[in-house]
C-alpha cells in the first residue's frame, strides 16, 4: 500500500486587510517534504541543550530509525559532554543513512566547536589544525568545510570543498548532491543537472537521488520528467510522498495555484490513503483560485474528525461569499471551539458578526482576544476597531479607526464606520469622503443603499 506522508495545516494563517476579506485563510498545506541534506546544529551559549536532548531522545525512542533525529542528537549529547553516548548516536545516523557523516569526523568537528562556545579559541585553533590533518581526505570532513564555508559566504572556498570531496569519493552521491544544490544557488543549471544525474547513477537505489532531479527538473520547467524522478523516488522509498504531490506543492510553493489544482486532484485520484490531507491541500488552492463550490465540496468530503480550526475558518468564508452567513457563523464558532486559541476563527467571526449586525458584546469579545494575541497584525487591529463602533464605544473606535484607516485606505468597511461616526460627530465633510470611497472602492458593498442615502443626507 503507497504510504502517504502526513501533511500539515497550520492554525495561524495570516489574513488579507481587515473586513470581510480578512476572512480569507492561508492553510498552508503541503506534503511533508522530502529529507533535505543535513546541516550541523549551531550549538551557541544560548541553544537549550537540556530541551533540545528531551526533544531529540523522545522522536528516536518513537521512531528509531529517523536517521536526522539520531545526527542532531548526537551533537547535542556531544555539547553536554556525553561523548560516548555522542558517538553511538552519530554512528546510528550514519549507518540508517550515509548521508550523515562518521562519528569520527562529527567528534573532531564538534570539539572544535565546544572549545569556541567555552571561549577557548587558541585551543580550538589548534583543534581545528589537528582535525583538518586527520580528516583532509575524508569526503564529509571537506563537506562540512563547504558548509561552514557558505555560512560565511565564502563561494569560493565552498566549491573547492565540494569538488574535492567529490574526488575524494567519486562514486559516493553525497558530493554530488551538494555540488548540484551548489550549482543550483550559483545559477548554473546545467552544472547542478549533471551533478544531480551523477548522484542518481551512483544511488539509483536512494530516493533522495531522485527527488532531487526532480525538483531540479520541476524549475526548469520539465514537468513529465519531474514526474518520472519523483516516482523514482517513491519506488526507492515509500515514505516519500506521490509523485503528483511533490509536483503540487512545488506548484504551490511558486504560486501557480493551476498546477497545484491539477497536480492535487491527480494524487487523488491515485492514492490509497490519506484522502483528507491532499482534499485539504485541493481546498486550499481551489480557494485561492476563488473556486468556491469546488473548495466547498473538497472541504465537505473531508471526515468530521480532519476539519480542523483553519479547514472550518475556510469553510466559513466560502459560507460568507455565497451569502450564508448563518452557516458561516456556526462554523466560525465550531472553529472556535475546536481550538479556542485560533486567532484567525475568533477575529473572523468577530467580523462576521460585525458584517451580519450581530451581538455586539460577543464581537468585541473575540475582536479583543485576537487584538490581545496579535495586537501588531493590520487585519486583526481593524477588526478591533469596528468592533467598538459596532459595540457603541464612539470615541475609543474614532481614534483607532483613523489609525487602521491610514495602514489600509482601500478597506471599505473600515471607511463605512469610520464615515458613519464622523457624520455623527457633525463633521460632514470628512464624513461623506469616507462614504463616497465606500461606494467608489466597492459599488456592490452590501450596504450601499444606507451609504447612498447617508450622503445624499449631507447634500452637496
Amino acid at each position: 500500500m503507497k504510504r502517504i506522508l502526513k501533511l500539515s495545516v497550520f492554525s495561524l494563517a495570516l489574513m488579507i486587510g481587515g473586513a470581510i476579506e480578512a476572512a480569507t485563510v492561508d492553510l498552508l498545506v503541503s506534503p511533508a517534504p522530502p529529507a533535505g541534506l543535513p546541516q550541523n546544529l549551531i550549538v551557541t551559549p544560548e541553544t537549550p541543550l537540556q530541551s533540545l536532548q528531551k526533544r531529540y531522545s523522545a522522536i528516536v525512542a518513537e521512531y528509531p530509525k529517523d536517521a536526522e533525529a539520531w545526527h542532531t542528537l548526537g551533537t547535542v549529547l556531544f555539547h553536554l559532554e556525553e561523548t560516548e553516548k555522542a558517538i553511538s548516536a552519530w554512528d546510528t545516523a550514519a549507518q540508517l543513512n550515509p548521508i550523515y557523516a562518521p562519528s569520527e569526523v562529527m567528534r573532531d568537528v564538534q570539539r572544535v566547536f565546544l572549545l569556541q562556545r567555552k571561549g577557548d579559541t587558541e585551543e580550538a585553533r589548534e583543534q581545528l589544525e589537528a582535525a583538518r590533518k586527520a580528516h583532509s581526505e575524508n569526503p564529509y570532513f571537506q563537506l562540512i568545510l563547504a558548509e561552514q564555508a557558505m555560512r560565511n559566504r565564502d563561494e569560493t572556498t565552498a566549491e573547492r570543498a565540494y569538488q574535492k570531496a567529490a574526488e575524494l569519493a567519486p562514486k559516493l552521491f553525497v558530493p554530488q548532491l551538494n555540488l548540484g544544490r551548489f550549482y543550483e544557488f550559483k545559477g548554473e543549471q546545467d552544472k547542478a543537472r549533471q551533478a544531480y544525474l551523477s548522484a542518481t547513477l551512483f544511488a539509483p537505489d536512494h530516493a533522495m537521488t531522485w527527488d532531487f532531479l526532480g525538483a531540479h527538473q520541476f524549475n526548469e520547467g520539465r514537468i513529465e520528467q519531474a514526474l518520472v524522478s519523483f516516482e523514482r523516488a517513491e519506488t526507492a522509498d515509500p515514505a516519500q510522498p506521490l509523485a503528483e504531490l511533490r509536483l503540487a506543492s512545488l506548484h504551490s510553493k511558486i504560486g501557480d495555484q493551476i498546477g497545484a489544482r491539477w497536480w492535487y486532484k491527480r494524487a487523488l485520484e491515485r492514492a490509497t490513503s490519506g484522502h483528507d490531507a491532499i482534499r485539504i491541500a485541493l481546498s486550499d488552492a481551489q480557494l485561492r483560485l476563488g473556486l468556491l463550490e469546488e473548495a466547498a465540496a473538497s472541504i465537505d468530503a473531508i471526515d468530521e474528525d480532519s476539519q480542523t480550526a483553519p479547514v472550518l475558518v475556510a469553510r466559513a468564508f466560502i459560507d460568507e461569499k455565497m451569502g450564508d452567513v448563518d452557516t458561516a457563523l456556526s462554523r466560525y464558532r465550531k472553529a472556535v471551539r475546536r481550538d479556542p486559541g485560533n486567532i484567525v476563527a475568533s477575529n473572523n467571526l468577530a467580523m462576521a458578526l460585525i458584517k451580519s449586525g450581530g451581538n455586539r458584546e460577543e464581537a468585541l469579545s473575540f475582536a479583543t482576544y485576537a487584538l490581545e494575541r496579535l495586537p501588531n497584525n493590520a487585519a486583526v487591529f481593524g477588526t478591533h476597531a469596528m468592533a467598538l463602533a459596532h459595540a457603541g464605544q464612539t470615541e475609543e473606535a474614532l481614534a483607532r479607526l483613523s489609525s487602521a484607516i491610514r495602514i489600509d485606505p482601500d478597506d471599505v468597511w473600515l471607511r463605512y464606520f469610520l464615515g458613519k461616526i464622523l457624520l455623527e460627530q457633525g463633521d460632514d465633510m470628512a464624513g461623506r469622503m469616507h462614504l463616497e470611497a465606500v461606494l467608489i472602492l466597492d459599488p456592490d458593498f452590501e450596504r450601499s443603499e444606507e451609504v447612498s442615502g447617508l450622503i445624499l443626507e449631507t447634500g452637496n
